[in-house]
């Protein structure tokens, strides 16, 4: 049963990595439209960064996706930035996806680690809860969660 709500999906069962496959699969097809066209690596990094780390981040802000997941997803991605058209689709990874998240002034490219971007966007849900006490979000979640400790508690 795949059934969705707004486009993400409306019931996960035991099997997290499947139920959330759909967002490889749409980053997958995505990089290779991008495969047959001749870009620099200024048009990589813009077309990963600003394209194919957006689709997930909707998803993300909702659900905590299995790390799994996100690494298969950043091995499409390190995938993508090293290959060259010359050697028929392959190319040497020089440098780990770790390396490549760190920030341009510390040596890398300023990619988002999808795992990390996935935790601060929950965690900026949790930030609103704490700091919004009384609002309508907090209340409900409050009566069926955890009505006898705090949010943290829970």
């Amino acid at each position: 049963m795949d059934s969705k709500y707004l486009g993400l999906p409306s019931l996960i069962g035991k099997s997290k990595k499947k139920v959330f496959n759909f967002i490889k699969e749409r980053v997958l097809k995505r990089i290779q439209g991008w495969s047959n066209s001749k870009l620099s690596r200024a048009g990589k990094a813009v077309m990963i960064k600003n394209v194919a780390q957006a689709i997930p981040s909707y998803c993300m802000s909702c659900f905590l996706i299995p790390k799994l997941l996100s690494q298969e997803i950043e091995r499409i991605l390190n995938g993508f930035w090293w290959k060259s058209g010359a050697n028929n689709g392959k190319g040497l990874r020089w440098l780990s996806w770790e390396k490549m998240c760190k920030s341009k002034n510390k040596g890398g490219l300023g990619f988002r680690s999808l795992y990390g971007f996935n935790l601060a966007l929950l965690g900026k849900h949790v930030w609103h809860l704490l700091n919004n006490t009384g609002s309508l979000v907090e209340r409900v979640f409050k009566a069926r969660y955890f009505q006898q400790n705090h949010f943290l508690k829970a």
